[in-house]
């Protein structure tokens, strides 16, 4: 979320990132127009959106099916809490017997 906050203020606006756009645009097509530099701009810029909005989905999905479906490794469970309580009962009663 953070990254998306970021990438949605004027450090990231049209304006400013034609300053990289344009000049690597320059230098693969030396003969480019700026309406074009515009438009490839606009167009990396919406793709950049989506690609954004992707990973946050997925990331979204996958926390969503984790928390639904199997606990954090190393997140103690019911039968977990219930294993350990069984294994310290058990070695303290192996220790008393000795």
């Amino acid at each position: 979320m953070g990254v998306i906050f970021l990438f949605s203020t004027d450090t990231f606006s049209g304006s400013q990132t034609s300053r990289f756009i344009g000049p690597i645009l320059k230098w693969f097509a030396p003969d480019i127009t700026n309406d074009s530099i515009a438009r490839v701009q606009l167009v990396v810029r919406k793709i950049a959106h989506l690609v954004e909005y992707a990973i946050l989905s997925m990331l979204i999905c996958r926390a969503l099916a984790q928390g639904v479906s199997d606990p954090a490794p190393g997140t103690p469970t019911k039968n977990r809490i219930k294993t350990i309580k069984e294994r310290e009962n058990f070695k303290r009663e192996e220790h008393s017997l000795q």
